[in-house]
């Protein structure tokens, strides 16, 4: 995503309502890890420093993962800190 357009981007990704679908779709424990291996690539993809036109999204994707630590926590702590580690 970071080759596109950085607004656009902004705009998809405030459309999904994660906390929502977290409690309504009740995803397996598979599914919740692929979404934050997902999010770490994102994340990491951003860099350490992400760039003023990238900070925005990087804190979407900051957001998206905290929603899901505070998604029945503390079972998908390990799942988050398990990716932090890697």
């Amino acid at each position: 995503l970071q080759n596109q357009n950085m607004d656009l981007v902004f705009m998809l990704l405030t459309k999904f309502d994660i906390r929502n679908w977290l409690t309504s779709a009740s995803p397996s424990e598979a599914v919740r890890k692929c979404f934050v291996e997902s999010l770490g690539s994102a994340m990491m993809s951003c860099g350490a420093e992400p760039s003023s036109e990238s900070k925005l999204v990087f804190g979407l994707y900051l957001s998206h993962m905290a929603a899901v630590l505070e998604s029945n926590f503390p079972s998908n702590l390990y799942i988050v800190v398990n990716m932090i580690l890697q």
